[in-house]
């Protein structure tokens, strides 16, 4: 046995900050500026920022610095954001060693971290603990954590225990339910941060639907205009949404593009219209979200309801109020409450939204000197400069006139004589330039006002735009321009608030439909005219050389309810893509209908038990991982699998030109029990186990002893558990480690029929297992050879296989004892047998070679005299099959190649569960020779499964217990033999 070192002095825990806070502790004043500490401290090393958290700030100033913290990076645990490993030390507490350090600290820095890992090193702990590193360090819903492995069980059992016993024991924000971590986002609703799931192997598209993404026909609003998504660089500002309504610019952290295989979800409308992702986030709200009629209590300013106001007022007058003299005043209304949430997680119902406030830049007076041809200055106040501008990118033009060798500029506003004509006459007179009117226009000159239409306005009404100090301006500036700008190109629509706003420049639409959207009343965006159409104009017919495009503004903007059954759900085979955003919103345009929408967080992706991982399934992988995406997978290796894409990921990270893909391996030899590595105290045991070093935990030198001892050095389970390396050609084993092991770790039914063998009432049967009422109990029996090796007797009920007896030495060469412990066998298997009600007998099958034979007789014999009603059956395994099909993929050679094969059929996992037609309640020892004799084949073609006389050459011990199990299920004759008929009958 071999000893661990002595571990080092206990490190104090950091108490995370957060506790404190929720706890409802608020220290004292700090002596320093929290804000200016907590960006120091980001912008820090990872190891300078733990050092100084740790010893260079007080316990009093750490909630006020992780406040500040919270601040700039929506997380209090946002100082550990690239270092998972400090985070599992400081804010958990808990104790990793060195390998385990390597894997986390790899992930903010590596696309994909292949981890083949061999038996007991901690890999599913420290998996369960980088998934909770992602899900605090960053903002509620800008992350998305996807735990997976081959089975879901795997998911359920193993992973997930973890992830939740570390939120709830560290105090991480939110709760975990069985495979689901949510937390509380900006906008106060809990949202999905973390989640387990299993996707079947033959679903190739079972991986999409993850990312939430747009199809190719969606434009985002982007500080340079309206850009359709596979335009986008990522060095543009995007429009978002504050979680208190307010648009604002916002930058791109993220670009994502990704190849899908799946469907997508479209609605067409003149409201709402998108075509997104199974997975993509929406900005939704309830369809019912007011509450019923509430009132204000008088006593207490509390909401309370109509008809619970009458207990409500007994309630204060038994405590000693006097009636109030105030009335019960209704309460407001509450507001809709908006989401984030996956597409597919909606309701039948749902709305959108597309309304907001705009803040806007400051806008200041501005003044156009005069120049020295005698034009006068002009001076705008913020709103005439707005309308102004609206009339003239609606009416306007510059003149150009040669004088001399110069070049006069004349500023020109076209409209007929009447009102409007009157509003821009007193629009000039206000800002003191001289102008001059004409029958259908006004002009005026100022060189300096004209150069700068020219360059912000642009030349020629199908190249006219909206000035960016505009597009910058707050909402009543803005307004000021549409309302001008409308009396000269647009129209009143069906409200008396609403407008349409016409022009031939596609770029002017875009610029009035975000200065639309700025005012939270933009609708559709439409061609209204195409170019070559025909028009008419007091009776003339002309051609349209141009399109004519018609924005539409909302007289009473409002949000939009949208019906899954309206929404059709389409095949699409090639990208999708959207952006990553702080706010984690966008405003996004599809077919001239803008609303407010979601965008793709950060992904991580954690594999656990890789190597069972198909081919499709981790294919589909490589779709998610771009943007900022990561994957961890971790497992044994493949052991009966040859070129499994695990292997294949691990190859990847192995080659040095294959960027952004890591390979950390972990043989069972490097545990630190083995290797003597210095490693601290384990912090993960309860409390009041007495303090030990993590070693204890990890396999040590014996472990690895007896496996290789058990197995053979060269058998696959060694190679992938032990070395953590992946056996070439799966071993060439006539039965899989795998499918002995799922076999073993399968669920017991439950339900109608089903019994545990302990509750049945029979003295002596302690399984706990289940069985099918009516179930057929059978026995296997594998005699020691000349008194040599073990006897072992095995029992099959229903599906469950299990060892009863094993035994070996001098009183195996006893036939009659043998034979007598048999009988006691077939006894507890009939009473076995009449609990569960079977209508079959129950059967023995007996391996008769060497003194077996003497033990089938003497069965047989005490069958005749009424010792026991069991059938008997000696099984020869050396003799032929009784049948042989030539078609056959594997055809047997002897009988005991037939039992092997015969079983292996049973336990071959079916595609669609991944288990096969057997439980195996069996022993270790059992389940090791199940998976240890080899699979070869004849100069006949026969198949062949190798010799206990081969086994034992390469210090193998004889497979007597498989052998016992085997003969349980194998069948050498009719169960039913067919009764003859006489020649004469």
């Amino acid at each position: 046995m071999s000893r661990t070192p002595s571990p080092p002095p206990a490190q104090p825990r950091v108490i995370p900050p957060a506790r404190e806070l929720r706890n409802g502790r608020r220290p004292g004043v700090v002596s320093r500026d929290a804000a200016n500490v907590a960006d120091i401290l980001l912008r820090a090393s990872a190891a300078a920022r733990r050092h100084a958290f740790k010893h260079d700030i007080s316990a009093r100033e750490r909630p006020h610095v992780m406040r500040e913290v919270e601040r700039a990076t929506g997380s209090m645990y946002g100082l550990w954001h690239d270092t998972p490993s400090g985070f599992i030390e400081d804010v958990l507490g808990e104790s990793i060693w060195s390998r385990q350090r390597e894997i986390v600290d790899a992930v903010p820095f590596n696309k994909r971290i292949a981890v083949p890992a061999g038996f007991g090193v901690g890999k599913t702990w420290i998996a369960g603990r980088l998934v909770a590193w992602a899900g605090a360090v960053n903002a509620p819903g800008t992350m998305v954590i996807v735990t997976t492995a081959t089975r879901f069980r795997q998911v359920r059992n193993q992973l997930w225990p973890h992830i939740r016993k570390t939120v709830a024991r560290a105090g991480l924000p939110g709760y975990c339910d069985t495979t689901q971590w949510k937390m509380p986002d900006q906008w106060g609703n809990d949202v999905i941060v973390a989640y387990g799931f299993t996707a079947p192997e033959n679903d190739e598209a079972a991986m999409q639907g993850i990312h939430g993404c747009y199809s190719a026909d969606v434009e985002v609003l982007t500080d340079e205009g309206w850009k359709f998504f596979p335009d986008v660089r990522g060095d543009e500002q995007v429009m978002s949404l504050r979680a208190d309504g307010v648009a604002e610019w916002g930058p791109i952290t993220e670009v994502t593009n990704v190849e899908i295989d799946g469907y997508l979800n479209v609605h067409d409308g003149d409201r709402v219209n998108f075509s997104v992702t199974d997975g993509h986030r929406m900005l939704w709200s309830p369809m019912h979200y007011r509450k019923p009629d509430r009132l204000i209590c008088p006593y207490c300013d509390g909401e309370v309801g109509a008809k619970g106001r009458a207990q409500h007022e007994k309630k204060h007058l038994r405590a000693g109020a006097e009636k109030a003299e105030a009335e019960w005043k209704p309460a407001a209304p509450a507001e809709r409450q908006w989401k984030l949430g996956s597409y597919m997680d909606l309701p039948q119902e749902f709305f959108v939204r597309r309304t907001n406030t705009w803040e806007g830049t400051p806008f200041e007076p501005v003044t156009f000197p005069g120049s020295r041809s005698g034009a006068s200055a002009a001076h705008f106040t913020p709103e005439d400069f707005a309308a102004f501008l609206g009339w003239y990118v609606a009416e306007g033009h510059v003149q150009l006139y040669p004088e001399g060798n110069s070049v006069r500029q004349t500023i020109c506003i076209a409209q007929t004589q009447g009102e409007k004509y009157e509003q821009i006459a007193a629009l000039l007179d206000r800002i003191g330039v001289k102008y001059v009117r004409t029958g259908h226009s006004l002009r005026f000159r100022q060189k300096n006002l004209a150069l700068w239409l020219q360059e912000h306005c642009g030349i020629g009404s199908h190249n006219k735009r909206v000035p960016k100090i505009i597009k910058d301006a707050p909402q009543p500036i803005i307004r000021a321009f549409l309302d001008a700008y409308r009396q000269g190109d647009g129209t009143r629509h069906t409200h008396p608030e609403s407008a349409r706003y016409i022009t031939s420049s596609k770029a002017l639409a875009d610029d009035v439909h975000e200065l639309l959207v700025k005012m939270g009343s933009a609708r559709k965006m439409r061609l209204m005219h195409a170019k070559g159409s025909q028009g008419t104009v007091n009776g003339r017919t002309f051609i349209r050389h141009r399109d004519v495009w018609c924005v539409t503004e909302a007289g009473r903007p409002a949000d939009s309810n949208v019906k899954k059954a309206n929404v059709r759900r389409i095949r699409h085979k090639g990208p999708v893509y959207c952006v990553t955003t702080p706010n984690e919103t966008l405003m996004v345009r599809r077919n001239g209908v803008p609303f407010w929408c979601g965008n793709t967080p950060k992904l991580l992706i954690v594999v656990d038990e890789a190597g069972g991982i198909a081919r499709t399934i981790g294919n589909g992988t490589n779709n998610l991982l771009t943007g900022d995406a990561r994957m961890l997978a971790i497992g044994n290796p493949a052991m009966d699998d040859p070129r499994s894409w695990f292997e294949g990921l691990c190859e990847e990270g192995e080659d040095p030109e294959e960027r952004g893909t890591v390979t950390i391996p972990i043989a069972t030899f490097a545990s630190p029990a083995i290797t003597k590595e210095r490693v601290p105290y384990c912090n993960d045991c309860p409390d009041g186990v007495p303090a030990h070093s993590l070693a204890i935990h990890l396999p040590d030198q014996e472990w690895i002893d007896r496996t290789i001892r058990e197995y053979g050095p060269d058998h696959p389970y060694v190679i992938a558990k032990v070395h953590a390396k992946f056996p070439k050609g799966g071993g060439g084993l006539t039965i899989p480690v795998t499918w002995v092991e799922a076999a073993q770790t399968s669920d017991d039914p439950t339900g109608p029929g089903w019994h545990r063998l302990c509750d049945l009432g029979i003295e002596g049967e302690s399984a706990t297992h289940t069985v099918k009422e009516g179930a057929w109990v059978r026995l296997g029996v594998d005699v020691a050879a000349d008194g040599g090796d073990e006897f072992v007797i095995s029992r099959i009920v229903g599906d469950v296989i299990d060892t009863r007896h094993h035994s070996s030495g001098p009183m195996n060469d006893d036939q009659v004892l043998l034979a007598e412990k048999v009988l006691e066998e077939i006894h507890a298997a009939q009473r076995l047998a009449d609990a569960l009600k079977s209508p079959h007998p129950v059967r023995v099958k007996v391996d008769q070679n060497g003194i077996g034979h003497g033990v089938v007789s003497m069965l047989k014999r005490w069958a005749e005299t009424g010792r026991h009603q069991a059938q008997i059956v000696g099984v020869m395994v050396s003799e032929s099959p009784e049948q042989d099909d030539p078609g056959a993929q594997m055809r047997p050679y002897r009988k005991r190649d037939e039992m092997w094969l015969a079983t292996r059929g049973l336990l071959q996992p079916d595609p669609s569960t991944g288990l096969g037609r057997l439980r195996l309640r069996t022993d270790r020892q059992t389940g090791i020779q199940l998976s240890t004799p080899r699979l070869g084949s004849n100069a006949a073609g026969y198949s062949v499964v190798e010799s206990k006389k081969a086994m034992k050459q390469r210090g193998m011990k004889s497979p007597d217990r498989a052998d016992a199990a085997l003969l349980t299920v194998y069948e050498p004759e009719p169960i039913n033999p067919p009764r003859r008929r006489g020649l004469l009958n």
